[in-house]
C-alpha cells in the first residue's frame, strides 16, 4: 500500500496540524498543573499563617491567665518593707 502524490499533499499538512494541537494540549496540561501547584502553595501559606496566629493568641491567653495565679501564689509569702 503506497501513498500517491495527492494523498501526501493532504496527509502532511494534517500531521503538522495534529502536532500543533498535541503541543497545545500538552502545554495546557502543564499550565493547569502549574496553576494548581501555586494554589496549593497559597493555601498552605494561609493555613500556616492562621496556625501561627492561633498559637500566638493561645499563648497570650495563657499568659493572662497565669499572671493572676502567680500573684495569688505569692500573696502572703513575702513582706514588702520600707524603712
Amino acid at each position: 500500500m503506497s501513498l500517491k502524490a495527492i494523498e501526501l499533499q493532504l496527509a502532511l499538512p494534517k500531521t503538522q496540524d495534529i502536532g500543533q494541537i498535541q503541543k497545545q494540549l500538552h502545554q495546557k496540561d502543564l499550565i493547569h498543573q502549574s496553576h494548581l501547584i501555586t494554589q496549593a502553595k497559597k493555601l498552605e501559606a494561609k493555613r500556616k499563617r492562621k496556625t501561627e496566629e492561633l498559637k500566638k493568641s493561645l499563648l497570650q491567653e495563657q499568659n493572662t491567665l497565669r499572671s493572676p495565679k502567680n500573684h495569688e501564689q505569692t500573696k502572703g509569702r513575702f513582706i514588702d518593707l520600707e524603712l
